[in-house]
Parts: structure tokens; sequence; C-alpha cells
């Protein structure tokens, strides 16, 4: 027994790609949009973005298990590892400021001149409502990050140098995180 009737699979649905990742100032006081960006250069491995929902489960002295849950807090957090090792790539792995940077060769280490927020905009190719459909990108915008080192970078003699970041996602003054913009519109998928 088939367990999908036929036509329910849509291989042109899936995404399999490239996506870039941009960074740039706060777009505005109120942290309610993206600001001017600028391109990391290359990215090695995945982007990985995932949502960190904080819930405290309600329980009753009467009943063995939870009876409901309540949303406390929500954010994203964005791993990814830039591949281009130059002077502000290393200063953003590191969370300075562009500051930081001396002339356009020197990056001072230390407690002053810590990264701002800053806005993130990640970029990657649609998924196609028709296996006819030209191709289109999608993007993910979040207005107020801080991006942080989320690892050790290391110098190998066999491969390239990473720099890892981690870019926490926040919410802004109206408690939103950021959008979703697919290229394309899709039909309706209700999940009840």
């Amino acid at each position: 027994m088939a367990l999908l009737a036929s036509g329910d699979l849509a291989a042109h649905k899936s995404i399999v790609g490239r996506s870039s990742i941009k960074v740039g100032p706060k777009g505005s006081n109120a942290y309610d949009q993206i600001g001017t960006l600028v391109t990391v250069g290359a990215v090695d491995g995945t982007v990985d973005i995932a949502p960190n929902q904080e819930v405290v489960k309600l329980q009753s002295s009467a009943m063995q298990n939870p009876y409901s849950v309540l949303e406390t807090a929500y954010d994203y957090q964005v791993t990814f590892s830039m591949q281009e090792f130059d002077i502000y790539n290393v200063a953003l792995t590191l969370s300075y400021a562009q500051a930081a940077v001396t002339g356009s060769n020197t990056l001072a280490l230390g407690t002053s001149n810590q990264s701002p927020l800053r806005s993130m905009q990640i970029k990657h190719h649609a998924a196609k409502n028709a296996s006819t459909d030209s191709a289109a990108d999608s993007t993910f915008d979040f207005y107020k990050v801080k991006l942080v080192s989320s690892g050790s970078i290391s110098f190998d003699r066999t491969g390239a140098a990473m720099l890892p970041v981690t870019a926490h996602c926040l919410g802004n003054d109206s408690d939103a995180v950021g959008e979703y913009t697919s290229g394309l519109n899709h039909a309706a998928r209700v999940y009840g």
C-alpha cells in the first residue's frame, strides 16, 4: 500500500543550494528594519537557523502530566563559518566594532570597541511552485543581532581557516525578531 497518493510529492518544492549572508548596522532606533548590508563573503558548510523557544509547562497536583504550555520567550540563533579571512571578518567574528580596526591592518584586542547590535540578512534559493517556475531567492531578515564567536579560529596546514560565528537574533521594540520573505507566492496549505 502506498503511503502517498500519486502526485503528492513535489521535488521542485525542495531546496538544495547556496545561501549568502550580509551584515550591517541596525536599521532604525526601533530595530524594525535592516540597515545597509555588506556581504561577509564565502561561507563554508551549512548556515543553521535555529528557533529558541522557551516554555513553562503548567502542571496540576491533580494530574500526572502537564496540562498546558506557556511560551515565555522566542528568538533565533544562526550559526555559520566564514571562509574569507580578512581583518574585518576577524573583527566581526570576535564581536568587535569596526572602530577596533586601525588603518586596514591592525585589530585592537581587549574589552574596548565591543560590537554594537547589527542587522543581518540570509538569502537562499527559493522553492518553486511548479517545475517550470524560474529561479527566485528568499530572505530571512533579522533586525537586531549580536554576533559572537562560536568556537576557535583554527589554522591547519591541510585545510582552510574558518571563522565560526553565532548570531543571536533578538526581539525589537515591538517584540519582533525579523521576517522571512519567499521569492514566490505559494498556495495555501492548511494544517489545522
